[in-house]
C-alpha cells in the first residue's frame, strides 16, 4: 500500500500527497473553524461517504495499518518522536484525573455519575493541555482539534462508550498530522506508542465508572467498545512465527504475547469483563479464529469496518466536521488519493528462531487450542455445531446507538471462511497469502 495516506484539503492538493507534505497545505493562514456536527439525517450518509473526509479517514486507518504491520508495541514504539511523548504526556495527566476523581457510592450498579465530573474536568482543562502539547506557532489549530480529543472518551449524559469516541480519536491524531505537529516517520509510533496509552485509559474509564457499551450487540459484536485495534493488531501480527490466528484463544500465548500485540490485549481485556465460554460471549470472534492467516482476517475487518461502522448514520450522525475534515465531495479529477484496502503480505519482520524452539512452541500451542475447542464445543452447542453454519444463518445488522459495531456474524468474515472451505488444508501462516 502507499505511504500516502492523507489528502489535501483543497480542490488543488498534488496527486500523491504524503503525510509530511499535507501539512504544509495548512499554512499560517489557514482558517480554522470550529466544527459542527452535518449528518442530520440517513440521506446525508451519500454525502459522508463520498466526501473528503471519509476518504482521509479511511486511508489514515490503512497508513497506521501499513506503518505497524509486523510490529510489536514494544517495537514500533522505540525511538518515539518528542512529540509522540508530549501526546502520551497529555493521556497521562487525563489518566491522573480519573485517580483524583474516584467513582461515588450509588443505588446503579452502571454510569457511575463520578464520570461526569472527570468530564467536565477534561472540558474546562482541554484547551490549555492541548496548548501544552503544540507549539505556539500551532495555537490557532486549538479550537477546532480540541472537538474531536474531548469526544473521544465517552458520552456524559448516557456515560457510555464506544467506536463512535474510537473514530474521534483517531481524527485527533489525524489533525495532528494535517496541522503539521506529527510527521511521516511517527506514523508506526501512533500505533504502537499512542493508540495503546489511549486504550488504556478508555478501559481504565470503562472500569472505573462502569461505563455502559453504545450500541452493544451482544454475542455478535465484535467487541462492546472498540473496533480498530482488532485491525491494526492483526496487522502487527502479519507472519509472526508463533502466534496463527488460533493462538489468541490460547492461554499460554495471551500471558507471553498479550501485552505487547494490541489484538491480544484486547482479548485480554474481554476475558477480564466477561464470563463463561469464549464462544458464547465473543462468538464473532472466536468465529475469526479458524481463518487461516492475518492477511485474510485484516482485509476482512477492514471491510467489516467500512459496512457496519463507517457505513452506519448511528455512528456517523455524532462525527464533527470543520476545516480540517469537509464534506467537500472526493473528485479524482483534483488529484487527490483514493484509499485502497488492498494489503501486500510483508517479509518476515521478526526474529528467526531455531527450529527446536519453534517445533516446541508450536506443539505446546496445538495441543492447547485442541483443548480449548473441545471445551468450548461441549459447552455451546447451540452456536457452534458448524462454525459456517452460523456465519451464513445469521445476516444483517441494525445498529442502535452512536457507536454500534456489528450486529450479526459479518458477510466480509463469511466470505473468508468460505474461501477457507474452498482453499482446503491451507497455509497456517502468512508467508505468501494473499488479500
Amino acid at each position: 500500500m502507499s505511504e500516502s495516506f492523507a489528502v489535501g484539503i483543497g480542490p488543488a492538493a498534488p496527486r500523491g500527497r504524503s503525510a509530511a507534505s499535507v501539512a504544509t497545505t495548512v499554512g499560517s493562514d489557514h482558517v480554522f473553524e470550529v466544527p459542527t456536527k452535518l449528518i442530520k439525517t440517513p440521506a446525508d450518509m451519500k454525502i459522508w461517504e463520498k466526501s473528503e473526509a471519509y476518504f482521509e479517514f479511511l486511508g489514515f486507518i490503512l497508513a497506521i495499518n501499513e506503518a505497524v504491520k509486523g510490529k510489536s508495541n514494544s517495537r514500533g514504539s522505540e525511538n518515539a518522536s518528542e512529540e509522540v511523548q508530549k501526546v502520551i504526556e497529555l493521556l497521562n495527566k487525563l489518566d491522573t484525573k480519573i485517580d483524583e476523581t474516584p467513582a461515588v457510592q450509588q443505588p446503579q450498579r452502571f454510569g457511575n455519575v463520578a464520570f461526569r465530573t472527570w468530564y467536565q474536568k477534561l472540558r474546562d482543562e482541554s484547551l490549555v493541555l492541548l496548548q501544552d502539547v503544540l507549539p505556539t506557532e500551532l495555537n490557532a489549530a486549538v479550537p477546532e482539534i480540541v472537538s474531536y480529543l474531548v469526544e473521544s472518551f465517552g458520552n456524559s449524559t448516557r456515560i457510555d462508550y464506544g467506536t463512535g469516541h474510537e473514530i474521534s480519536f483517531i481524527m485527533f491524531l489525524c489533525c495532528l498530522y494535517k496541522i503539521g505537529f506529527l510527521k511521516q516517520h511517527d506514523k508506526t509510533a501512533t500505533g504502537c506508542a499512542i493508540f495503546t496509552r489511549y486504550l488504556d485509559l478508555a478501559r481504565k474509564l470503562q472500569k472505573t465508572y462502569r461505563m455502559e457499551p453504545a450500541g452493544s450487540h451482544g454475542v455478535w459484536s465484535l467487541d462492546d467498545y472498540q473496533f480498530v485495534p482488532f485491525i491494526w493488531g492483526s496487522s502487527q501480527l502479519f507472519a509472526h512465527p508463533i502466534i496463527e490466528p488460533s493462538g489468541f484463544l490460547v492461554p499460554q500465548i495471551l500471558n507471553q504475547y498479550g501485552e505487547d500485540f494490541m489484538f491480544l490485549t484486547c482479548i485480554q481485556y474481554i476475558n477480564s469483563v466477561k464470563s463463561g465460554p469464549f464462544a458464547e460471549h465473543s462468538n464473532q470472534l472466536w468465529s475469526i479464529s479458524g481463518v487461516s492467516s492475518w492477511t485474510k482476517i485484516n482485509g476482512g475487518l477492514i471491510k467489516m469496518y467500512k459496512a457496519e461502522v463507517l457505513s452506519k448514520f448511528p455512528v456517523v450522525q455524532h462525527i464533527v466536521f470543520g476545516s480540517l475534515f469537509t464534506l467537500r465531495p472526493m473528485e479524482q479529477s483534483s488529484g487527490m488519493m483514493t484509499a485502497k484496502t488492498s494489503m501486500v503480505p510483508p517479509p518476515v519482520p521478526f526474529p528467526a528462531r531455531s527450529s527446536s524452539t519453534l517445533g516446541s512452541m508450536e506443539r505446546e500451542s496445538n495441543e492447547s487450542v485442541k483443548s480449548t475447542s473441545i471445551e468450548q464445543k461441549k459447552s455451546v452447542s447451540t452456536v457452534s455445531s458448524k462454525r459456517e453454519s452460523v456465519q451464513s444463518s445469521v445476516k444483517g445488522s441494525q445498529v442502535t446507538d452512536r457507536s454500534s459495531v456489528v450486529s450479526a456474524p459479518s458477510e466480509e468474515m463469511s466470505k473468508v471462511s468460505a474461501e477457507e472451505k474452498s482453499e482446503g488444508s491451507g497455509s497456517q501462516g502468512d508467508n505468501g497469502a494473499a488479500n
